[in-house]
């Protein structure tokens, strides 16, 4: 996994290690960013650090909800003390991985919570928990037993087949629980009880919560993270991946100052910000990161892929490193067809396709204000309803510099959008 990784001038992860290298306090911190960024590549980076010096329990949350709860929507709707809970039974796997054997009225006082909170939040059916068998359906990363050496590596619990189907309902609740509310402060306590006793037997315990940077609504972001201190008081080091709405909304500066830190991740720098025609730093990232997806191929990487059109690949990926290698991967896969290195004919397919999908959708108004954004030469951020529709779709894309900036995708820039500067078709 680490060799497959390169880093990055911005990366968040070693400011984000540093304060959780600090001997006092609790250190939280929130990472935020747009989806296929690079978030989760950053915060393996920190558990795979941490891990010789706490315990580590890392939980993807967005392939929770696809894999085990067959739900993934219902993440966008989820509420604070369920990402409680959901973080509760991911301690409880873990501890189990380590030896520990939480006492059954831990068990029983979690259930019971969660079934109080359900009721309150207006769960129609009556629902029923078995604790040990949830969490046996949780699939988490977590660091090396205690019985063996300290440092032995991050490994897969994997979900347990013989524990059954997800049996109970998250996100969708009807009625919203607030912090004042018994039933959702009992989860939290539930969970915090549980969370001190496994450090008390193991060593401090960190939890990295993937996943929430799915949520591209507001008012859900603020809910969760400004309207809520429930996930900012976990009672553990933390470290949460949550959504990129915080960063450029008015809620930003408002986040529960529970959080140390809130650290942002953009697209890297492939657009020069005087002339977003012109190429950028960041496309040598991306030739880097090329040659470690491929070095099993020795010299004959080049051959396939030259130097100029995998520019070219990176260029239009808009700074976004999932984007790259899905046209990576479309570009071997018309290779293959044709039984041919990548040449420049594959590589505009591959563009032209990427270029359709991204151009579905978009209206006028939406056109209107992406047009507006590369004419600003400062390219700041507009004061514009249909601008979180925009980012969602990663139609606008924001980058790094003195401050931040953004741009149109550069795929939307080969026909739908003028570019502010020269042409892309020097591209």
């Amino acid at each position: 996994m680490r060799a497959l990784r390169m880093d990055r001038d911005e990366s968040p992860a070693a400011p984000i290690m540093k304060l959780l290298e600090l001997p006092f306090g609790t250190p939280r911190l929130l990472l935020t960013g747009t989806v296929g960024t690079g978030k989760t590549t950053e915060l393996f980076r920190v558990a795979e650090e941490r891990e010789q010096k706490e315990l580590v329990v890392f939980l993807r949350l967005d392939k929770h909800f696809e894999t085990t709860v067959g739900d993934r929507a219902a993440l966008l709707s989820i509420s604070a003390w369920e990402v409680c809970f959901l973080a509760g039974l991911a301690v409880l796997r873990a501890a189990e991985n380590i030896g520990y054997k939480a006492p059954k009225s831990i068990e029983t006082d979690l259930a019971a919570a969660y079934v109080a909170a359900a009721r309150a939040a207006g769960a129609e059916d009556d629902p029923q928990v078995d604790i040990a068998r949830l969490a046996k359906q949780m699939a988490v990363l977590v660091s090396g037993a205690v019985a063996g050496p300290i440092g032995a590596g991050l490994q897969v619990l994997a979900s347990v087949a013989e524990a059954g189907r997800w049996s109970i309902s998250l996100g969708r609740r009807p009625r919203l629980l607030r912090d004042s509310d018994d039933a959702a402060r009992t989860v939290l306590q539930s969970v915090n009880t549980l969370i001190g006793l496994v450090q008390q037997y193991a060593r401090p315990l960190l939890v990295v919560l993937d996943g929430l940077d799915l949520i591209a609504d507001k008012l859900k972001a603020k809910e969760l993270f400004v309207d809520s201190q429930m996930i900012a008081n976990l009672g553990c080091r933390l470290v949460v991946c949550g959504p990129f709405a915080l960063r450029h909304s008015q809620y930003a500066a408002a986040v529960s100052p529970q959080f140390t830190q809130v650290a942002p991740l953009v697209n890297l720098p492939v657009l020069q910000h005087d002339d977003p025609t012109l190429r950028g730093p960041g496309i040598l990232f991306f030739r880097g990161l090329f040659q470690r997806r491929v070095r099993d191929l020795g010299d004959r990487c080049a051959a396939l892929l030259p130097e100029a059109l995998l520019d070219e690949l990176a260029y239009y990926s808009g700074g976004r490193a999932r984007s790259f290698m899905q046209m990576i991967q479309r570009t071997a896969e018309e290779g293959y067809i044709a039984d041919s290195p990548a040449t420049p004919a594959i590589v505009q397919r591959v563009l032209r396709e990427r270029r359709l999908q991204q151009e579905t959708g978009l209206h006028t108004g939406h056109l209107r204000v992406l047009q507006s954004v590369a004419d600003d030469p400062k390219h700041s951020l507009p004061e514009d309803s249909l601008v979180d529709e925009l980012l969602a779709s990663h139609s606008l894309l924001p980058y790094p510099n003195e401050s931040e900036w953004y741009y149109p995708n550069p795929l939307l820039t080969i026909h739908r959008i003028k570019p502010s500067v020269g042409s892309t078709k020097s591209h």
